[in-house]
């Protein structure tokens, strides 16, 4: 099912970075990494004065059935999800599944085509084994794979520095009113691949 699983470098635990196809991943797995995002991302969302995403089917859209998948097992229970993340593939700026890109950065225009990194989350108690830079830089090298020229990203501003240290460009900033999820403006940056 999965189509690339790569060891970690920089000496950290030996859990593999699994890719699926669109089509691959089933309901139950897109359900798991469903609830992952709800449990980690909720408390941001309640803090918001635009919460909206409150259940399951909140954290789950379109683009989520035609992307690539990217998981890590957790550390502790090999069964479980403790990191994921999406990379979809486009060949126009329209069609980004974040739509306060064009809008905020109507003259900036992506080199065709181009992955967009959505969605990474890792469980709290799984962080700082560097399983957000393992999917980062497996992203990096699997849009390089299909082709695209460009990867796009929007992120909180506390991953911009990491973003930045694996060849990320930023962009600019949006205004957390222009995101509509959370109270924070978000990062928008680049990165070439060839």
């Amino acid at each position: 099912m999965h189509i690339h699983d790569i060891k970690p470098h920089d000496g950290a635990e030996s859990t593999d970075v699994h890719v699926y196809r669109p089509g691959d991943v089933t309901e139950d797995m897109l359900h798991e990494i469903a609830a992952l995002r709800l449990r980690v991302w909720q408390p941001y969302v309640d803090k918001s004065s635009n919460a909206h995403r409150r259940t399951l089917e909140d954290w789950i859209d379109a683009v989520d059935h035609k992307a690539y998948h990217l998981t890590i097992m957790d550390l502790d229970d090999p069964t479980k999800i403790a990191g994921a993340a999406r990379l979809s593939l486009h060949d126009s700026l329209e069609d980004i599944p974040e739509p306060s890109i064009p809008k905020n950065f109507p003259d900036w225009q992506p080199d065709l085509p181009y992955a967009f990194f959505g969605r990474l989350v890792v469980e709290p108690h799984d962080r700082h084994h560097g399983f957000a830079h393992r999917l980062d830089a497996r992203r990096s090298e699997l849009a390089k794979e299909l082709g695209a020229k460009m990867a796009l990203m929007l992120a909180a501003p506390w991953r911009q520095a990491s973003l930045e240290k694996i060849g990320c460009e930023t962009i600019g900033t949006i205004a957390a009113e222009d995101l509509g999820y959370i109270d924070e403006v978000g990062v928008f940056l680049f990165k070439r691949l060839l």
